[in-house]
């Protein structure tokens, strides 16, 4: 809901002549972008892009390195937080407003014995979704994330924690696959894909490809929908309490 590659390559680029929004859009419909290699696919970048791709590769390659590499990249700063919600976010936090979501598991996975951003992870969590009751954070260690061989895989943990989903949303293709894989012989289950030109090649039975762009959502917004959402909770209980109370003196 929060997409870092994007974020973190459009903070290196210099002039920044094109907004947030219209680089996301640009980012994920741009094969040199999103597959970090400007030899890929057949659109072309431009100069500052390739320069700000040089930058982004260069982090990534030694931010693991040590703690204080990490903090100073764009993964181990704060900045990272302040990456804006997608429209899926928005979708979710209306849903959370209507009433439409049971539960809400969000699953975050990290490098077993690598720098992580776990407390700020929290910290946002608790600063948005965090405000309802229904909504939890997974935080999944895991060994060789990233990797095909990396375990325990999204498909693993969501096995482990939550097999009687109904929904599952994803914006990597390489991941919804093994989780409609491994759930394959369960009815009932349903599947959302970000529409990035990355994972249109994918198709399946109840797969739904879902249009995402850069939302307005901010912290705030989450407090706001939370406060409206309890008040909403507390008239309901104040009903049905006097509803009860009618029925008892009725008899």
């Amino acid at each position: 809901m929060q997409p870092l590659k994007s974020a973190a390559l459009y903070n290196f680029l210099e002039e920044k002549n094109i907004s947030y929004p219209e680089f996301f859009k640009r980012f994920w419909e741009t094969t040199p972008l999103f597959k970090e290699d400007p030899t890929k696919g057949e659109e072309s970048i431009s100069d500052e892009e390739k320069i700000a791709l040089e930058k982004y590769l260069a982090m990534r390659k030694i931010m693991r390195k040590s703690p204080e590499d990490y903090a100073n990249s764009f993964w181990g700063s704060s900045e990272r937080f302040n990456t804006p919600f997608t429209t899926v976010g928005k979708e979710l936090l209306l849903s959370l407003k209507e009433n439409l979501l049971e539960k809400l598991i969000i699953i975050s996975a990290y490098r077993k014995g690598k720098p992580t951003a776990i407390e700020g992870k929290r910290i946002k969590f608790e600063k948005t979704f965090g405000h309802f009751p229904q909504c939890e954070l997974e935080l999944t260690e895991t060994v060789d994330y990233g990797k095909e061989e990396s375990f325990p895989s999204r498909a693993q943990r969501i096995a482990q924690i939550c097999p009687d989903f109904d929904i599952f949303v994803e914006d990597k293709e390489s991941t919804m696959k093994k989780v409609v894989t491994a759930f394959s012989q369960e009815s009932g289950k349903n599947y959302v894909l970000n529409d990035y030109k990355r994972n249109r090649q994918f198709q399946s039975e109840n797969l739904y490809h879902l249009e995402t762009s850069v939302s307005d959502l901010n912290d705030e917004a989450f407090v706001k929908v939370a406060n409206e959402w309890k008040q909403k909770e507390e008239e309901l209980v104040q009903q049905q309490v006097i509803i009860q109370l009618n029925k008892e003196t009725a008899k």
